[in-house]
């Protein structure tokens, strides 16, 4: 999608697949978008910034946002709004009594589960206070600027609201301006360029649930994808050597 969209625009895209082999690349590159989170698609991002490419998001940036523990030493750093998070092994007793177990390192909701405060948390896990979130949103962020606010529904019976597990979302207004603040803070804080930024609004304010670095590109809607694809390629071609 973006690759055609890029072509739209007058520019040759290179696609590099998910098992690249080989040199790093052969063509001479204007600009690189990172889209995974494997260590591969990192030594070559790292490669070609060493070249002088800029790289979409930052490999490092990138790398770092995949563990949710950073992300919430950032948030808690920057003032960012975030439920409690307690790394596994740690005492949880500062935590609300319902409490959310997640992968330090994981993705579109797998091995997330709801626990009573006592429950056991792996070193490879982490524990965050259940919110009784009134809302839930994706926001897509880019350049600092939110694009596609989307609203979010769990499929029934469940509380993980990821598309992967059969959540719908529909096109919304953004809940507030604290939320629009909190997601262009959350993104910028992590060092992103793009960030898909989850949101949830609960009796006491909106809080950052955690920012997505390889997010998806499209939104609620056709008319939301074709915006976050114009902003993305807008900010790609503020790249100097990018033509």
């Amino acid at each position: 999608m973006l690759a055609e969209a890029l072509c739209d625009r007058g520019h040759v895209p290179v696609l590099w697949w998910d098992h690249p082999e080989g040199a790093c690349v052969s063509n001479d590159v204007d600009v690189a978008v990172l889209r995974s989170g494997k260590e591969v698609h990192f030594e070559r991002a790292i490669e070609l910034e060493r070249r002088g490419v800029r790289v979409v998001n930052a490999p490092r940036a990138h790398r770092f946002s995949l563990d949710k523990w950073h992300q919430a030493h950032v948030f808690a750093t920057h003032d960012i709004a975030h439920p409690r998070t307690v790394l596994g092994g740690d005492d949880l007793a500062g935590l609300s009594e319902q409490v959310v177990i997640k992968p330090r390192l994981g993705s579109s909701g797998d091995g997330v589960r709801r626990a009573r405060r006592g429950a056991v948390v792996s070193e490879s896990e982490l524990a965050q206070e259940f919110l009784q979130a009134e809302l839930d949103h994706r926001v897509t962020v880019v350049g600092d600027r939110c694009y596609g606010w989307a609203r979010r529904y769990p499929a029934a019976g469940d509380f993980r609201s990821n598309l992967d597990k059969g959540a719908r979302m529909e096109v919304s207004e953004p809940p507030s301006q604290q939320a629009e603040e909190l997601a262009r803070a959350a993104t910028r804080a992590l060092g992103l360029t793009l960030g898909g930024v989850d949101i949830l609004t609960a009796s006491s304010g909106s809080y950052v649930l955690e920012v997505n670095a390889a997010t998806t590109l499209w939104g609620p809607s056709k008319e939301a994808t074709a915006q976050i694809l114009e902003a993305f390629i807008d900010e790609l071609e503020r790249t100097p050597r990018f033509h």
